[in-house]
C-alpha cells in the first residue's frame, strides 16, 4: 500500500477503541484492488462508511453488516483483534467483505490510532 488511509479523530481518550471515520470506506479504500469502489453507488458508499464507524466501535469478533437494497450491494466487517504496536499505538484488526453483483472481495486490514486522535491503516492482508 503507497498510502495510508486515515480515520477522523476519537472522541474517547487516548487507547481506547476507535470512534469514527470521516472518508467512505476507508478500510475498502486502503485496498490495492479499486474496483471495489467502482463496483459501489453513492449510496452503497455511505452504508459502507456508516458500517465502518459501528465495527470500530464494536466489540472484537461482532460482525457490522450493511445492505443496500436499491443496488443489492452489501458487506460485512469483522473485528477481529486488538493490539498494541510497539510504539505502544492502539491497533485493531479488521476483516471486511464487499458483494457487488457477482464480484465478491475479501480483505483484512490492521488501524491504528495515532497521538492525535486519528486512525491510519498500516496494514492491508
Amino acid at each position: 500500500m503507497s498510502q495510508a488511509a486515515v480515520f477522523a479523530p476519537s472522541t474517547q481518550k487516548k487507547n481506547s477503541a476507535p470512534q469514527q471515520a470521516v472518508r467512505l470506506g476507508l478500510l475498502v479504500s486502503s485496498w490495492a484492488d479499486k474496483s471495489v469502489a467502482a463496483a459501489l453507488s453513492d449510496s452503497d458508499r455511505k452504508k459502507l462508511l456508516k458500517a465502518e464507524e459501528r465495527a470500530l466501535n464494536a466489540p472484537t469478533g461482532q460482525e457490522v453488516t450493511w445492505n443496500n437494497p436499491h443496488t443489492g450491494n452489501a458487506g460485512a466487517i469483522i473485528p477481529v483483534h486488538d493490539k498494541y504496536a510497539e510504539t505502544g499505538v492502539y491497533c485493531r484488526d479488521f476483516q471486511q467483505t464487499v458483494t457487488a453483483g457477482p464480484m465478491r472481495w475479501n480483505k483484512g486490514s490492521t488501524a491504528c490510532q495515532q497521538v492525535d486522535g486519528t486512525w491510519v491503516v498500516q496494514s492491508v492482508f
